[in-house]
């Protein structure tokens, strides 16, 4: 007899699409609200086995399982700070304001959700919507790039 934990336990495996994992262990897609729990075909070619990266979620807290051999292989702090300094130099210079902004804004570095591209800002709005890029033009939010110090997060 085997079934499901009422919220979910969630594998994603490296290059693997979402699945459940069973009280037993099973592998089975992910529930879907047209699909009964019992029409789910177990997938056999597939394990819970855990490999270097694989993401848990159990209702809705993720956890990233690292292998020993994972971590030793992970970049050093110094790398990740080049990374950083690497995208300050490619992002654009935008001059939205006043050359010299109060001293409180920082100069911080967006993504345009929509094409990718990366622009410095000093932002005074809270308004993420609407931007437009100035490579290409097109219009949509953008978010801030902030880049994780924790080498045992990188894959």
């Amino acid at each position: 007899m085997d079934g499901f934990t009422t919220n979910g336990v969630l594998i994603l495996h490296p290059n693997k699409p979402w699945r459940e994992v069973s009280v037993c262990g099973h592998i089975y897609p992910v529930r879907t609200p047209n699909i009964e729990s019992k029409k789910r075909p177990r997938i056999l070619d597939e394990t819970n086995i855990l490999q270097d990266g694989t993401l848990i979620d159990l209702c809705g807290v993720t956890l990233l399982w690292r292998t020993p051999e994972g971590l030793a292989n992970t970049p050093s702090a110094e790398s990740l700070y080049k990374s950083q300094a690497l995208f300050n130099e490619m992002a654009i210079e935008c001059r939205l304001l006043p050359k010299e902004p109060p001293k409180s804004v920082k100069e911080r570095i967006y993504i345009l959700l929509s094409c990718g591209h990366m622009m410095k800002l000093n932002i005074l709005t809270d308004s993420l919507e609407g931007w437009s890029c100035p490579v290409c033009r097109c219009i949509g939010p953008i978010a801030e790039l902030k880049i994780g110090k924790e080498p045992g997060f990188f894959l």
